[in-house]
């Protein structure tokens, strides 16, 4: 059962957040001041105290103008950088679709990178895509975090033109507000303009409150709210069923500091008693419904009431289109609710939590329903809710949830519990918290649940095994597993899967293959039974990659389309359930050179954030490593390897801090592959001698299939060719290749006939046989990445008569891809000889990227600048320092002589007749 991490900041997003208020059925016309929010600044800023009505004029003046626009509901929660970041991601996504996938990557780790570099690919994007939209934050004031204030300061003064930013907010934030005020970068309404007027006062008493005071009435009871919307409509309340409007509006003479307080005891002293009732129930809920409204004052006509409070102007907010839901203007319900703290004893609110609890429950609406149990300080029924809802939302990969409830939960109520301390270590498992996990496994130990008869000492034996795999311990892996597929009960379906998997996991590691297709099977099996989705397409990525080690790259591809398609068949498949197959897709396809599928299906794998699984986002972020590899673009590539490390530091386990060193390493041995790269190849040398990589006893405890020490064992070798050390290169080569053959590790055994091609390079001969095993061993699968990884350092030999005669026995598209890789990352002139498959041109001309061979082409067509942008998703400022970077390695100095350089080496077309 292995699910998805969670970082402890971030939710699920809450869809009704994103909604702009409906507008009211009765309101005042304000044209005067939605006319006011029309010049087009890059910060507008609607800045008074509560209940003066800036929300309402924003969303008047969006159904007035149209404007493309994102809105944003802001709550105290999102004072965390992580949660706003995806809310902001989600919001400029729904304007203008695919824009906001750099800053999901970023909130794909643990940790965020420095403000610019979350913020800036955002800005790029949108100057890039270049479509005019409104960015509406409501409510900003509750934001206190001064990393979401310097993000939001950022955006106003980085945000492209036709990009604009409006805030409504009690309280101006702490931007460098007179700045903007001198750039013209703020427009600014406030309390002042946002008073109602006379006339206004009057519409909104007579037309939206129905009260027939006088013009005299109204005009003192403007006077004395100050045109205060909220006031007003209090002040108005207050004055509904009186004769004497004269003495009320006489006695009401408190300055405005106190008219809340005032106003609030006037209304709900007025209120029928049963109204006041339900007032306050309902004010222990974030947002309700007419059923809930029955559950928890035990009525049954709670959809009348929602109506009829919203009839009457008390402060009901709807939260969908339908208006089924419903939550209270904040003001108003913190002063319910300490209205009802004052009204209700304690014993009254907890039943009233336990009720709400109870029907969020019934309706599978858990997350509110653990809330309110937790509200209650009810540990029975928390703990039922845990014993129930943990476990299954853990198999569907919903481990966010079942982390975060863990985590509210006083640690006092689990301790006793086994079934409680089962889940809690297997979710603290899967949220990568290990240090913690040896708490509760000793909690585990106190409950004697290590006594093989006690009833859950196979599931804790289970959970040692997932343990140990995870951290790279094999050997002691297996050792649990089979103890525990001895204790488990025949019916405890879902661990025997999990048990079964991690065996066959370990001992893939050991080398040891001969029960493993039995084991996966018998999990598969189990998987189903336990209805564990998750673990069914765990099991189906291991027998994948099992394949793809050895060499089946087709057959990989296919049973994990095929996976995906069985899972999916069923409805509700979880998207961090298909990721983990989808990941297994995506190496694939990058094995086989298709970059773009592979980039897209890592992305959208990335994009889950937390709630894949953690060995999902790793194995997406090490494709996105690979594929800057495979363009040779260095700084970004450690950029990944970065986000990698964040993700995987807090496991304190060696195999994936190796696993991540060895990312970072191999992006190393590229680097030290030029000559001016002498800080590179001191980094790679101090790092191999680090782990003894080249010490002959340590050779066996280096080799593991499917294990980074593989991977980093063939850095050392490039790091000996860069050194010229080829004898010794040439020794750790047929080492490694004799240990390939016997696991049948495919792709490791090509690698290792392609640098022993580099290694043989006084030996064209030996270099040609070598050269020609790899193609002989990559053609049939199209194992086309691995070669061409190495076409700068093997390509002499494909442009020498063997290497094309190499090239002339492939297949026709895989023919065409070398080709193409032989024009655009060739560093210099081949080294064959004329009438050899020699290169056309003979000055040496540095290495282009595909990206600036790309730009050229669309410069070639005519495009300018910014439409070459358009079209590539990158600003017009991009491609102009794509261009000089061009000019440069070329030795030209405009478009027109780069366009006929490139032509001339073949990197573009000839232009059209």
């Amino acid at each position: 059962m292995f699910l998805a991490p969670v970082d402890e900041g971030t939710a699920p997003l809450l869809e009704t957040k994103l909604f702009i208020p409906a507008a009211r059925a009765r309101r005042v016309p304000r044209p005067r001041l939605v006319a006011q929010l029309d010049p087009d600044c890059s910060l507008t800023l609607v800045s008074a105290p509560a209940g003066f009505g800036k929300t309402t004029l924003v969303s008047d003046w969006i159904r007035a103008r149209r404007p493309p626009v994102g809105w944003l509901s802001l709550d105290p929660a999102d004072s965390d950088l992580r949660r706003f970041a995806s809310y902001l991601a989600r919001v400029v996504d729904d304007v203008v679709p695919g824009a906001g996938q750099r800053l999901r990557d970023f909130l794909s780790g643990p940790h965020l990178p420095p403000l610019e570099t979350l913020l800036i690919p955002l800005i790029n994007e949108l100057t890039a895509r270049d479509q005019p939209f409104v960015l509406v934050l409501d409510d900003y004031h509750v934001i206190d975090a001064p990393e979401v204030h310097a993000a939001v300061e950022l955006l106003v003064e980085r945000l492209p033109p036709g990009v604009r930013l409006i805030l409504t907010t009690r309280a101006d934030p702490p931007f460098a507000l007179p700045r903007m005020r001198a750039r013209g970068l703020v427009q600014e309404v406030r309390a002042v303009e946002l008073r109602f007027d006379e006339e206004e006062i009057v519409t909104f008493l007579r037309d939206v409150m129905d009260l027939p005071l006088e013009a005299e009435q109204a005009a003192v009871l403007g006077e004395r709210t100050e045109g205060w919307i909220t006031g007003l409509q209090l002040a108005a309340l207050s004055l509904r069923g009186r004769q004497d409007f004269a003495s009320f509006l006489e006695g009401f003479t408190e300055t405005n500091r106190y008219v809340l307080d005032y106003l609030i005891e006037e209304v709900i002293e007025r209120q029928p008693a049963s109204t006041l009732e339900s007032l306050l129930a309902l004010s222990i809920s974030e947002r309700f419904c007419g059923r809930l409204c029955d559950a928890l004052t035990g009525g049954g006509d709670g959809e009348w009431l929602l109506e009829a409070l919203e009839a009457e102007n008390l402060f009901l907010v709807p939260l969908d289109d339908h208006r089924r839901w419903f939550r209270f203007h904040h003001l108003f319900r913190s002063l319910l609710r300490e209205q009802s703290r004052r009204r209700l004893h304690t014993s009254e609110r907890k039943k009233l939590h336990g009720r709400a609890s109870d029907w969020f429950r019934g309706e599978g609406l858990i997350d509110e329903a653990f809330e309110h149990a937790l509200a209650a300080k009810d540990r029975e029924r928390v703990c039922q809710l845990l014993r129930a809802e943990a476990g299954p939302r853990m198999r569907q990969g919903d481990i966010c949830a079942v982390m975060g409830w863990f985590d509210a939960t006083p640690a006092e109520w689990l301790g006793d519990d086994p079934r409680l301390v089962i889940d809690h270590a297997m979710a603290l498992f899967l949220s990568f918290r290990w240090h913690e996990l040896v708490v509760v496994l000793e909690n585990a130990a106190r409950l004697q649940i290590e006594d093989p008869d006690h009833p859950f000492a196979g599931e804790l034996a289970t959970l040692e095994t997932v343990l140990a795999t995870a951290v790279g311990q094999p050997a002691r892996a297996a050792d649990r597993a089979r103890k525990a597929l001895a204790l488990l009960p025949k019916d405890a379906s879902a661990m025997r899967g999990t048990a079964a998997v991690c065996l066959a996991a370990a001992l893939v590691s050991l080398g040891e293959y001969r029960e493993v297709r039995g084991l996966l099977q018998k999990a598969r099996r189990w998987h189903r039974l336990a209805g564990d989705r998750f673990a069914m397409a765990f099991t189906g990525f291991l027998e994948g990659n099992m394949e793809a080690l050895r060499g089946q790259l087709h057959r990989a591809h296919d049973r994990y389309r095929g996976e995906l398609a069985r899972l999916g068949a069923e409805p509700g498949l979880a998207p961090s359930v298909a990721a983990v197959l989808e990941v297994g897709q995506a190496e694939v396809l990058h094995q086989m050179g298709a970059y773009e599928a592979a980039e897209s299906l890592a992305q959208k794998v990335l994009a889950l954030g937390p709630q894949a699984s953690p060995v999902a986002s790793v194995r997406a972020l090490a494709v996105r490593v690979a594929i800057h590899r495979s363009r040779f673009e260095i700084e970004q590539a450690l950029a990944v390897v970065g986000l990698v490390e964040e993700l995987t530091t807090h496991t304190s386990a060696p195999a994936w801090q190796m696993m991540q060193e060895t990312h970072r390493a191999r992006v190393w041995a590229l680097e030290a592959r030029s000559p001016e790269a002498f800080a590179a190849r001191e980094r790679l040398e101090s790092w191999i001698r680090e782990h003894r990589l080249l010490d002959p006893e340590r050779f066996e405890a280096n080799l593991l299939p499917d294990h980074p020490r593989e991977a980093a064992l063939l850095c050392a070798v490039r790091w000996l060719l860069t050194e010229e050390r080829y004898p010794e290169a040439l020794e750790w080569l047929a080492r490694v290749r004799a240990t390939a053959v016997e696991g049948e590790w495919r792709r490791a055994e090509i690698e290792t006939w392609l640098l022993e091609a580099q290694a043989h390079g006084d030996n064209p001969d030996a270099a040609d046989r070598a050269l020609g095993r790899a193609f002989e061993l990559a053609a049939p699968e199209g194992y086309l990445q691995v070669v061409l990884d190495e076409i700068p350092w093997i390509a002499p030999r494909l442009r020498s008569r063997r290497g094309q005669e190499l090239l002339a026995g492939l297949a026709p598209e895989i023919r065409t891809r070398f080709d193409q890789a032989l024009v655009t990352r060739i560093p210099g002139p081949s080294s064959a000889e004329p009438g050899e498959g020699a290169a056309t041109a003979t000055d040496e001309v540095e290495l282009l990227t595909e990206r600036e061979v790309e730009v050229l082409a669309a410069i070639a067509e005519g495009l300018t600048n910014h439409e070459a942008g358009r079209r590539l998703y990158i600003s017009s400022s991009t491609v102009k320092k794509h261009l000089e970077n061009i000019y440069g390695k070329l030795g030209v100095h405009n478009r027109v002589e780069a366009i006929t350089r490139c032509r001339v080496l073949g990197l573009l077309a000839p232009p059209e007749a």
